[in-house]
């Protein structure tokens, strides 16, 4: 996969930070603070590139990945007009020890940045609840995501 991206950096006191942004917004995204949780209103096309851009961070881990969604424009109609704040989402590699609330510190210092493309790994086509070496379809609880309660 292809990814257009734009690499900015920002030096804040002795630190200096690579910032990966999309080179086009994605305009059917949208992360909403719902008071207690986060939804994600996503288009398929949106969904593939933060994918896209979540592989770039787990593999570039002196990277910030920043996917700015605080846009006007929903995917659909299934954003309620009563949803709360909308939000960016940045990503990043554990490793990076990177504290959240240096983010508006960073995001102000950012360049003006450079155009890239980022070449990933094609995603892997075929059933994801296959075992690779066992064969075996996985069948998991619908009311929970934790991967030991799949066989």
């Amino acid at each position: 996969m292809k990814l257009p991206v734009v690499i900015h950096r920002a030096r804040t006191g002795a630190d200096e930070f690579r910032v990966v942004r999309p080179a086009r917004p994605l305009p059917r995204a949208v992360l909403v603070d719902h008071d207690r949780y986060l939804g994600a209103y996503l288009d398929q096309e949106a969904a593939r590139s933060i994918a896209g851009l979540w592989t770039l961070a787990a593999r570039s881990p002196r990277s910030l990945i920043h996917v700015p969604l605080r846009t006007p424009h929903s995917p659909d109609r299934a954003v309620p007009d009563s949803a709360g704040a909308r939000l960016d989402l940045v990503l990043l590699h554990h490793s990076l020890q990177f504290a959240p609330s240096r983010w508006k510190e960073v995001r102000a210092r950012l360049d003006p940045g450079r155009p890239h493309t980022a070449n990933l790994p094609e995603a892997n086509r075929t059933d994801p609840r296959r075992h690779a070496t066992t064969g075996r379809t996985a069948t998991c609880s619908t009311n929970t995501y934790a991967p030991e309660h799949c066989s």
